[in-house]
């Protein structure tokens, strides 16, 4: 960029001061309305894995309020803090915070992150396939934060803000050629409305959710780039056997405009499209479905077999033309809890497109160690 965008700061004070008053408001609304609460705080060092960093040491510590056992279905509130410095040299630090009104009839939750770090970029579309890549280099600071609100006991609607800068760069010659090689500030609102019947949001076993989001990035939101996302989210739960799960999730994620490539939608992480390295597919516009069982044995332990597929192409008219990314893998789960700490996942996954393996023979199987389901 040729300057700074002073557009950005002014929006981020706005947020913050409007963010902070909602966050006391409803945290002292929350404690006022349990008269059974319990403050816990945890923290803990923790190892985990993956493809792009390879084995992460993390810290972090939460503090918990512990809610009236008698309302099963809003989570606890939290304020965290973590840091993690990986074995490619890679950092990063975080704050996530989420505070809930009684049965959830009011909900805020956000980040602040800040990471100095790398990745794998494989550009777009038929341009960059089989061993074709390149690796960029990014500083990144980004902050978001959401606002929901009940309406009826399935039925939510609310609003989020996401801010993010990044400074890029890369020794690659096609560095260049790419949309975004610049970096620079994103900001814009997003509109959001959701069905909800899942029993429990972090640990669930049964229900359904249906996310719907519309996303505008413009100069006059702070970004120096104007672009539109649309995305929607369908999970599905259903339960079987004794305390086990089928999990489905349906995920649509479409981009039109002025798009820096690493907003692209895209498969491979380690919640979505595992068995590949983040990035190694995008496009403008993402149709993902993604099947999971999870068998508890144990009331500690379970374990977990999953497959995706996925429609990548710049149109949705166009996904049938290209072919289709798919992969599956297994994995096991130890259960700290269902209400504050929850699952750390142990996962191999295997892609079974054809340039995966051409690309990195030797590492096409995936290994992921980290914390939280995967949807």
């Amino acid at each position: 960029m040729n300057g700074p965008n002073l557009r950005i700061y002014w929006v981020a004070r706005c947020l913050l001061k409007l963010g902070l008053i909602a966050i006391f408001s409803l945290a002292l609304g929350a404690y006022a309305q349990s008269n059974h609460s319990v403050h816990s705080f945890i923290a803990a060092p923790a190892l985990a894995r993956n493809p792009e960093s390879g084995w992460v040491l993390s810290f972090s510590g939460s503090w918990f309020h512990v809610r009236d056992t008698s309302d099963h279905t809003t989570p606890n509130d939290a304020v965290s803090f973590g840091g993690f410095y990986s074995q490619n040299r890679q950092w990063g630090l975080s704050l996530p915070f989420m505070f809930y009104g009684k049965n959830r009839s009011h909900a805020i939750t956000g980040e602040v992150y800040a990471a100095d770090t790398w990745f794998n970029g494989f550009g777009v579309g038929k341009g960059f396939e089989g061993e074709s890549f390149l690796r960029y280099d990014t500083r990144m600071f980004l902050m978001r934060i959401q606002y929901m609100k009940r309406m009826r006991d399935w039925f939510f609607v609310g609003a989020k803000w996401w801010g993010e800068h990044q400074d890029v760069s890369s020794a690659d010659d096609r560095w260049q050629t790419l949309n975004g090689h610049r970096g620079g500030w994103l900001s814009g609102p997003a509109a959001v409305a959701m069905m909800d019947t899942r029993d429990d949001i972090i640990w669930t076993t049964s229900g359904h959710m249906a996310e719907c989001s519309f996303q505008r990035h413009a100069s006059w939101t702070g970004s120096d780039y104007t672009f539109n996302r649309l995305r929607l989210d369908l999970r599905k739960f259903i339960p079987f056997g004794h305390a086990s799960t089928w999990g489905t999730q349906l995920f649509f994620d479409d981009v039109r405009g002025d798009v820096p490539f690493y907003q692209l939608p895209g498969v491979a992480a380690a919640r979505r499209g595992r068995g590949y390295y983040e990035g190694r597919y995008r496009d403008q516009s993402l149709l993902m479905l993604q099947s999971e069982v999870r068998l508890h044995f144990h009331p500690r332990w379970s374990w977990t077999c999953f497959a995706h597929a996925s429609l990548l192409a710049q149109t949705p008219k166009e996904w049938f033309d290209e072919e289709m990314v798919a992969g599956a893998g297994t994995g096991l789960r130890y259960h700290f809890g269902a209400r504050c700490v929850n699952t750390v996942r142990f996962d191999v996954a295997i892609p079974f497109a054809s340039d995966a393996w051409t690309f990195a023979p030797n590492r096409a199987v995936k290994f992921y160690v980290s914390l939280g389901e995967a949807f």
